[in-house]
Parts: C-alpha cells; sequence; structure tokens
C-alpha cells in the first residue's frame, strides 16, 4: 500500500492508498514506477519533465547573469563616476534577472501534486527576491528620520537578503537530492550556514557602528573577504547545477524519444 502522495509518472495522478504492484486507474502505467524513480524530495529529475529542466536550467543562467551585471555597475561608477544613473540602472537589471531567474528556478513542476501555497519554499523565495527589487527601485526614497530607523531599516534589509540567498540554496539542495549527486548536497548546505554567518557579521557591524564607527573599519576589511569567499563559492555551484541540470534534461529527451520507438517494435 502507497502510504504518501505519488504521482504517477505518466498523468499526475495520485496514486497514495494504491497497491505498489497495481495500476494507475487513469492512464494504465505502473504505479511500481513511480515509487522506483522517486527520491525523497520527489522524482528523480532525469526522469521529470525536460521542458520543465530547461525552465529550471534558463533559471540558473539568469541568476548568474543577475550577479554579472552588478559587476558592470561597479566599472561602470568607477570609469564614468559622473553618470552615477547607469550604475544604478545595471544594478536595477541585476535585481530584475535575479527575480526572473528565481521564478523559473521554482516553477511548479509539471504532474506534481498540489501548488505551491502560503509559505511554501518556493513562494519565500519568490517574494524575497521581488521584495529586494523593491528596496533598490526605491533605494534614497525613504524618509529615515533618525538613526534608529536607519539601523532598523538596514537590518530588515540584511535579513531580507538572507532569506532571499539561504531560502534559494535551500531549494537548490532539494534538487541536488533529486539530482543523487550527494557532493552538492553538501556544498548548498555548507553555503546556507556560510551566508547565514556573513549575514550575523554584517547585522552585528550595522548595531556596533551606531556607537564606534572605528569598528567598523576594524572588521569590515574581513567581513568582506568572507562575504567574497562565500559568493565565489556560491557562483560555482551554480555553474555546477547548470552542467547537471542539462545532463538531467539530455537524459529525460533520450528518455522519450526512446519511448515511441520501443512502442513501434512492440
Amino acid at each position: 500500500m502507497i502510504h504518501r502522495d505519488v504521482p504517477c509518472q505518466g498523468c499526475g495522478y495520485n496514486l497514495r492508498t494504491l497497491h505498489a504492484t497495481s495500476r494507475c486507474p487513469e492512464c494504465n502505467a505502473e504505479a511500481i514506477q513511480a515509487l522506483v524513480l522517486r527520491s525523497e524530495e520527489g522524482t528523480f529529475l532525469r526522469f521529470c519533465n525536460p521542458q520543465w529542466l530547461g525552465t529550471l536550467r534558463l533559471g540558473v543562467v539568469l541568476i548568474l547573469c543577475g550577479h554579472a551585471v552588478p559587476l558592470l555597475a561597479f566599472l561602470s561608477v568607477i570609469l564614468i563616476p559622473s553618470v552615477w544613473g547607469v550604475g544604478f540602472l545595471l544594478i536595477v537589471v541585476g535585481d530584475v534577472l535575479r527575480l526572473a531567474g528565481r521564478f523559473c528556478l521554482t516553477s511548479t513542476e509539471p504532474c506534481a501534486i498540489g501548488a505551491d501555497s502560503g509559505w511554501s519554499l518556493p513562494n519565500v523565495v519568490r517574494g524575497a527576491s521581488a521584495l529586494g527589487l523593491m528596496d533598490t527601485v526605491l533605494w534614497g526614497s525613504i524618509p529615515l528620520r533618525s538613526t534608529s530607523a536607519s539601523i532598523v531599516y538596514l537590518l530588515a534589509v540584511a535579513a531580507l537578503f538572507l532569506v532571499e540567498r539561504i531560502g534559494t540554496l535551500a531549494y537548490l539542495r532539494r534538487l541536488a537530492i533529486r539530482l543523487h549527486n550527494p557532493k552538492l548536497v553538501s556544498s548548498a548546505g555548507i553555503l546556507i550556514w556560510g551566508w547565514a554567518i556573513c549575514a550575523c557579521l554584517v547585522m552585528c557591524a550595522i548595531i556596533q557602528f551606531t556607537y564606534s564607527s572605528g569598528w567598523l573599519q576594524v572588521i569590515g576589511i574581513p567581513i568582506g573577504v568572507i562575504a567574497g569567499g562565500v559568493l565565489i563559492w556560491y557562483v560555482a555551484l551554480m555553474f555546477r547545477f547548470l552542467s547537471r541540470l542539462a545532463d538531467a534534461e539530455r537524459y529525460s529527451s533520450a528518455l522519450g524519444d526512446a519511448e515511441p520507438l520501443a512502442a513501434e517494435s512492440s
């Protein structure tokens, strides 16, 4: 007996309460096939819809581009300091790309049982990314009439950044389990702690800055070095995910091409 929600590989019908040796009442596919091809986080990605896998891969590409664009903004400020608006526009473009990437990366899987709702991880990632874009667009226009208000605002931005990055990594860790890649699972878990440590250090620096600006100068460089190292590891992880998702998409497409040939030969 199947005691949990398991979608049929053929049509997505919920196989809960059916016997493992029975067939789907909708498309007559074997129930055991859905169980064999399934990990603790869902069906192994190499057996999933190739179009959906292509959407996940597009999401990773957009997120990587969203991290590259701010580097262009930094260079534009250095090379053309008088035209600061160009740098700001590039930063906004980077946020838009990352938002679009996270929407693609967390897109709903075809034949999945139930839709993401409420405080599900995909919705949290999308919401945090959207709020981050809103903060960038409204930067400088939010009235902060006191030092305390400024501190609260900066802490809120740091917390939002933490939710966005950790949420994305937690979702990537789920995908890594479905890719059956322990190294990716481990790297995603370590990076979650890395971003959490960076965010906590930044929050402590923000609070301490209200009492002593000199203290910030002392820890500013170590925080920057740690954050830079974590960011480089994060980007490297995204490139590894890009490669593994491409492999899964090719495998899934090959399976789809082989099924009609098998049916014809029988």
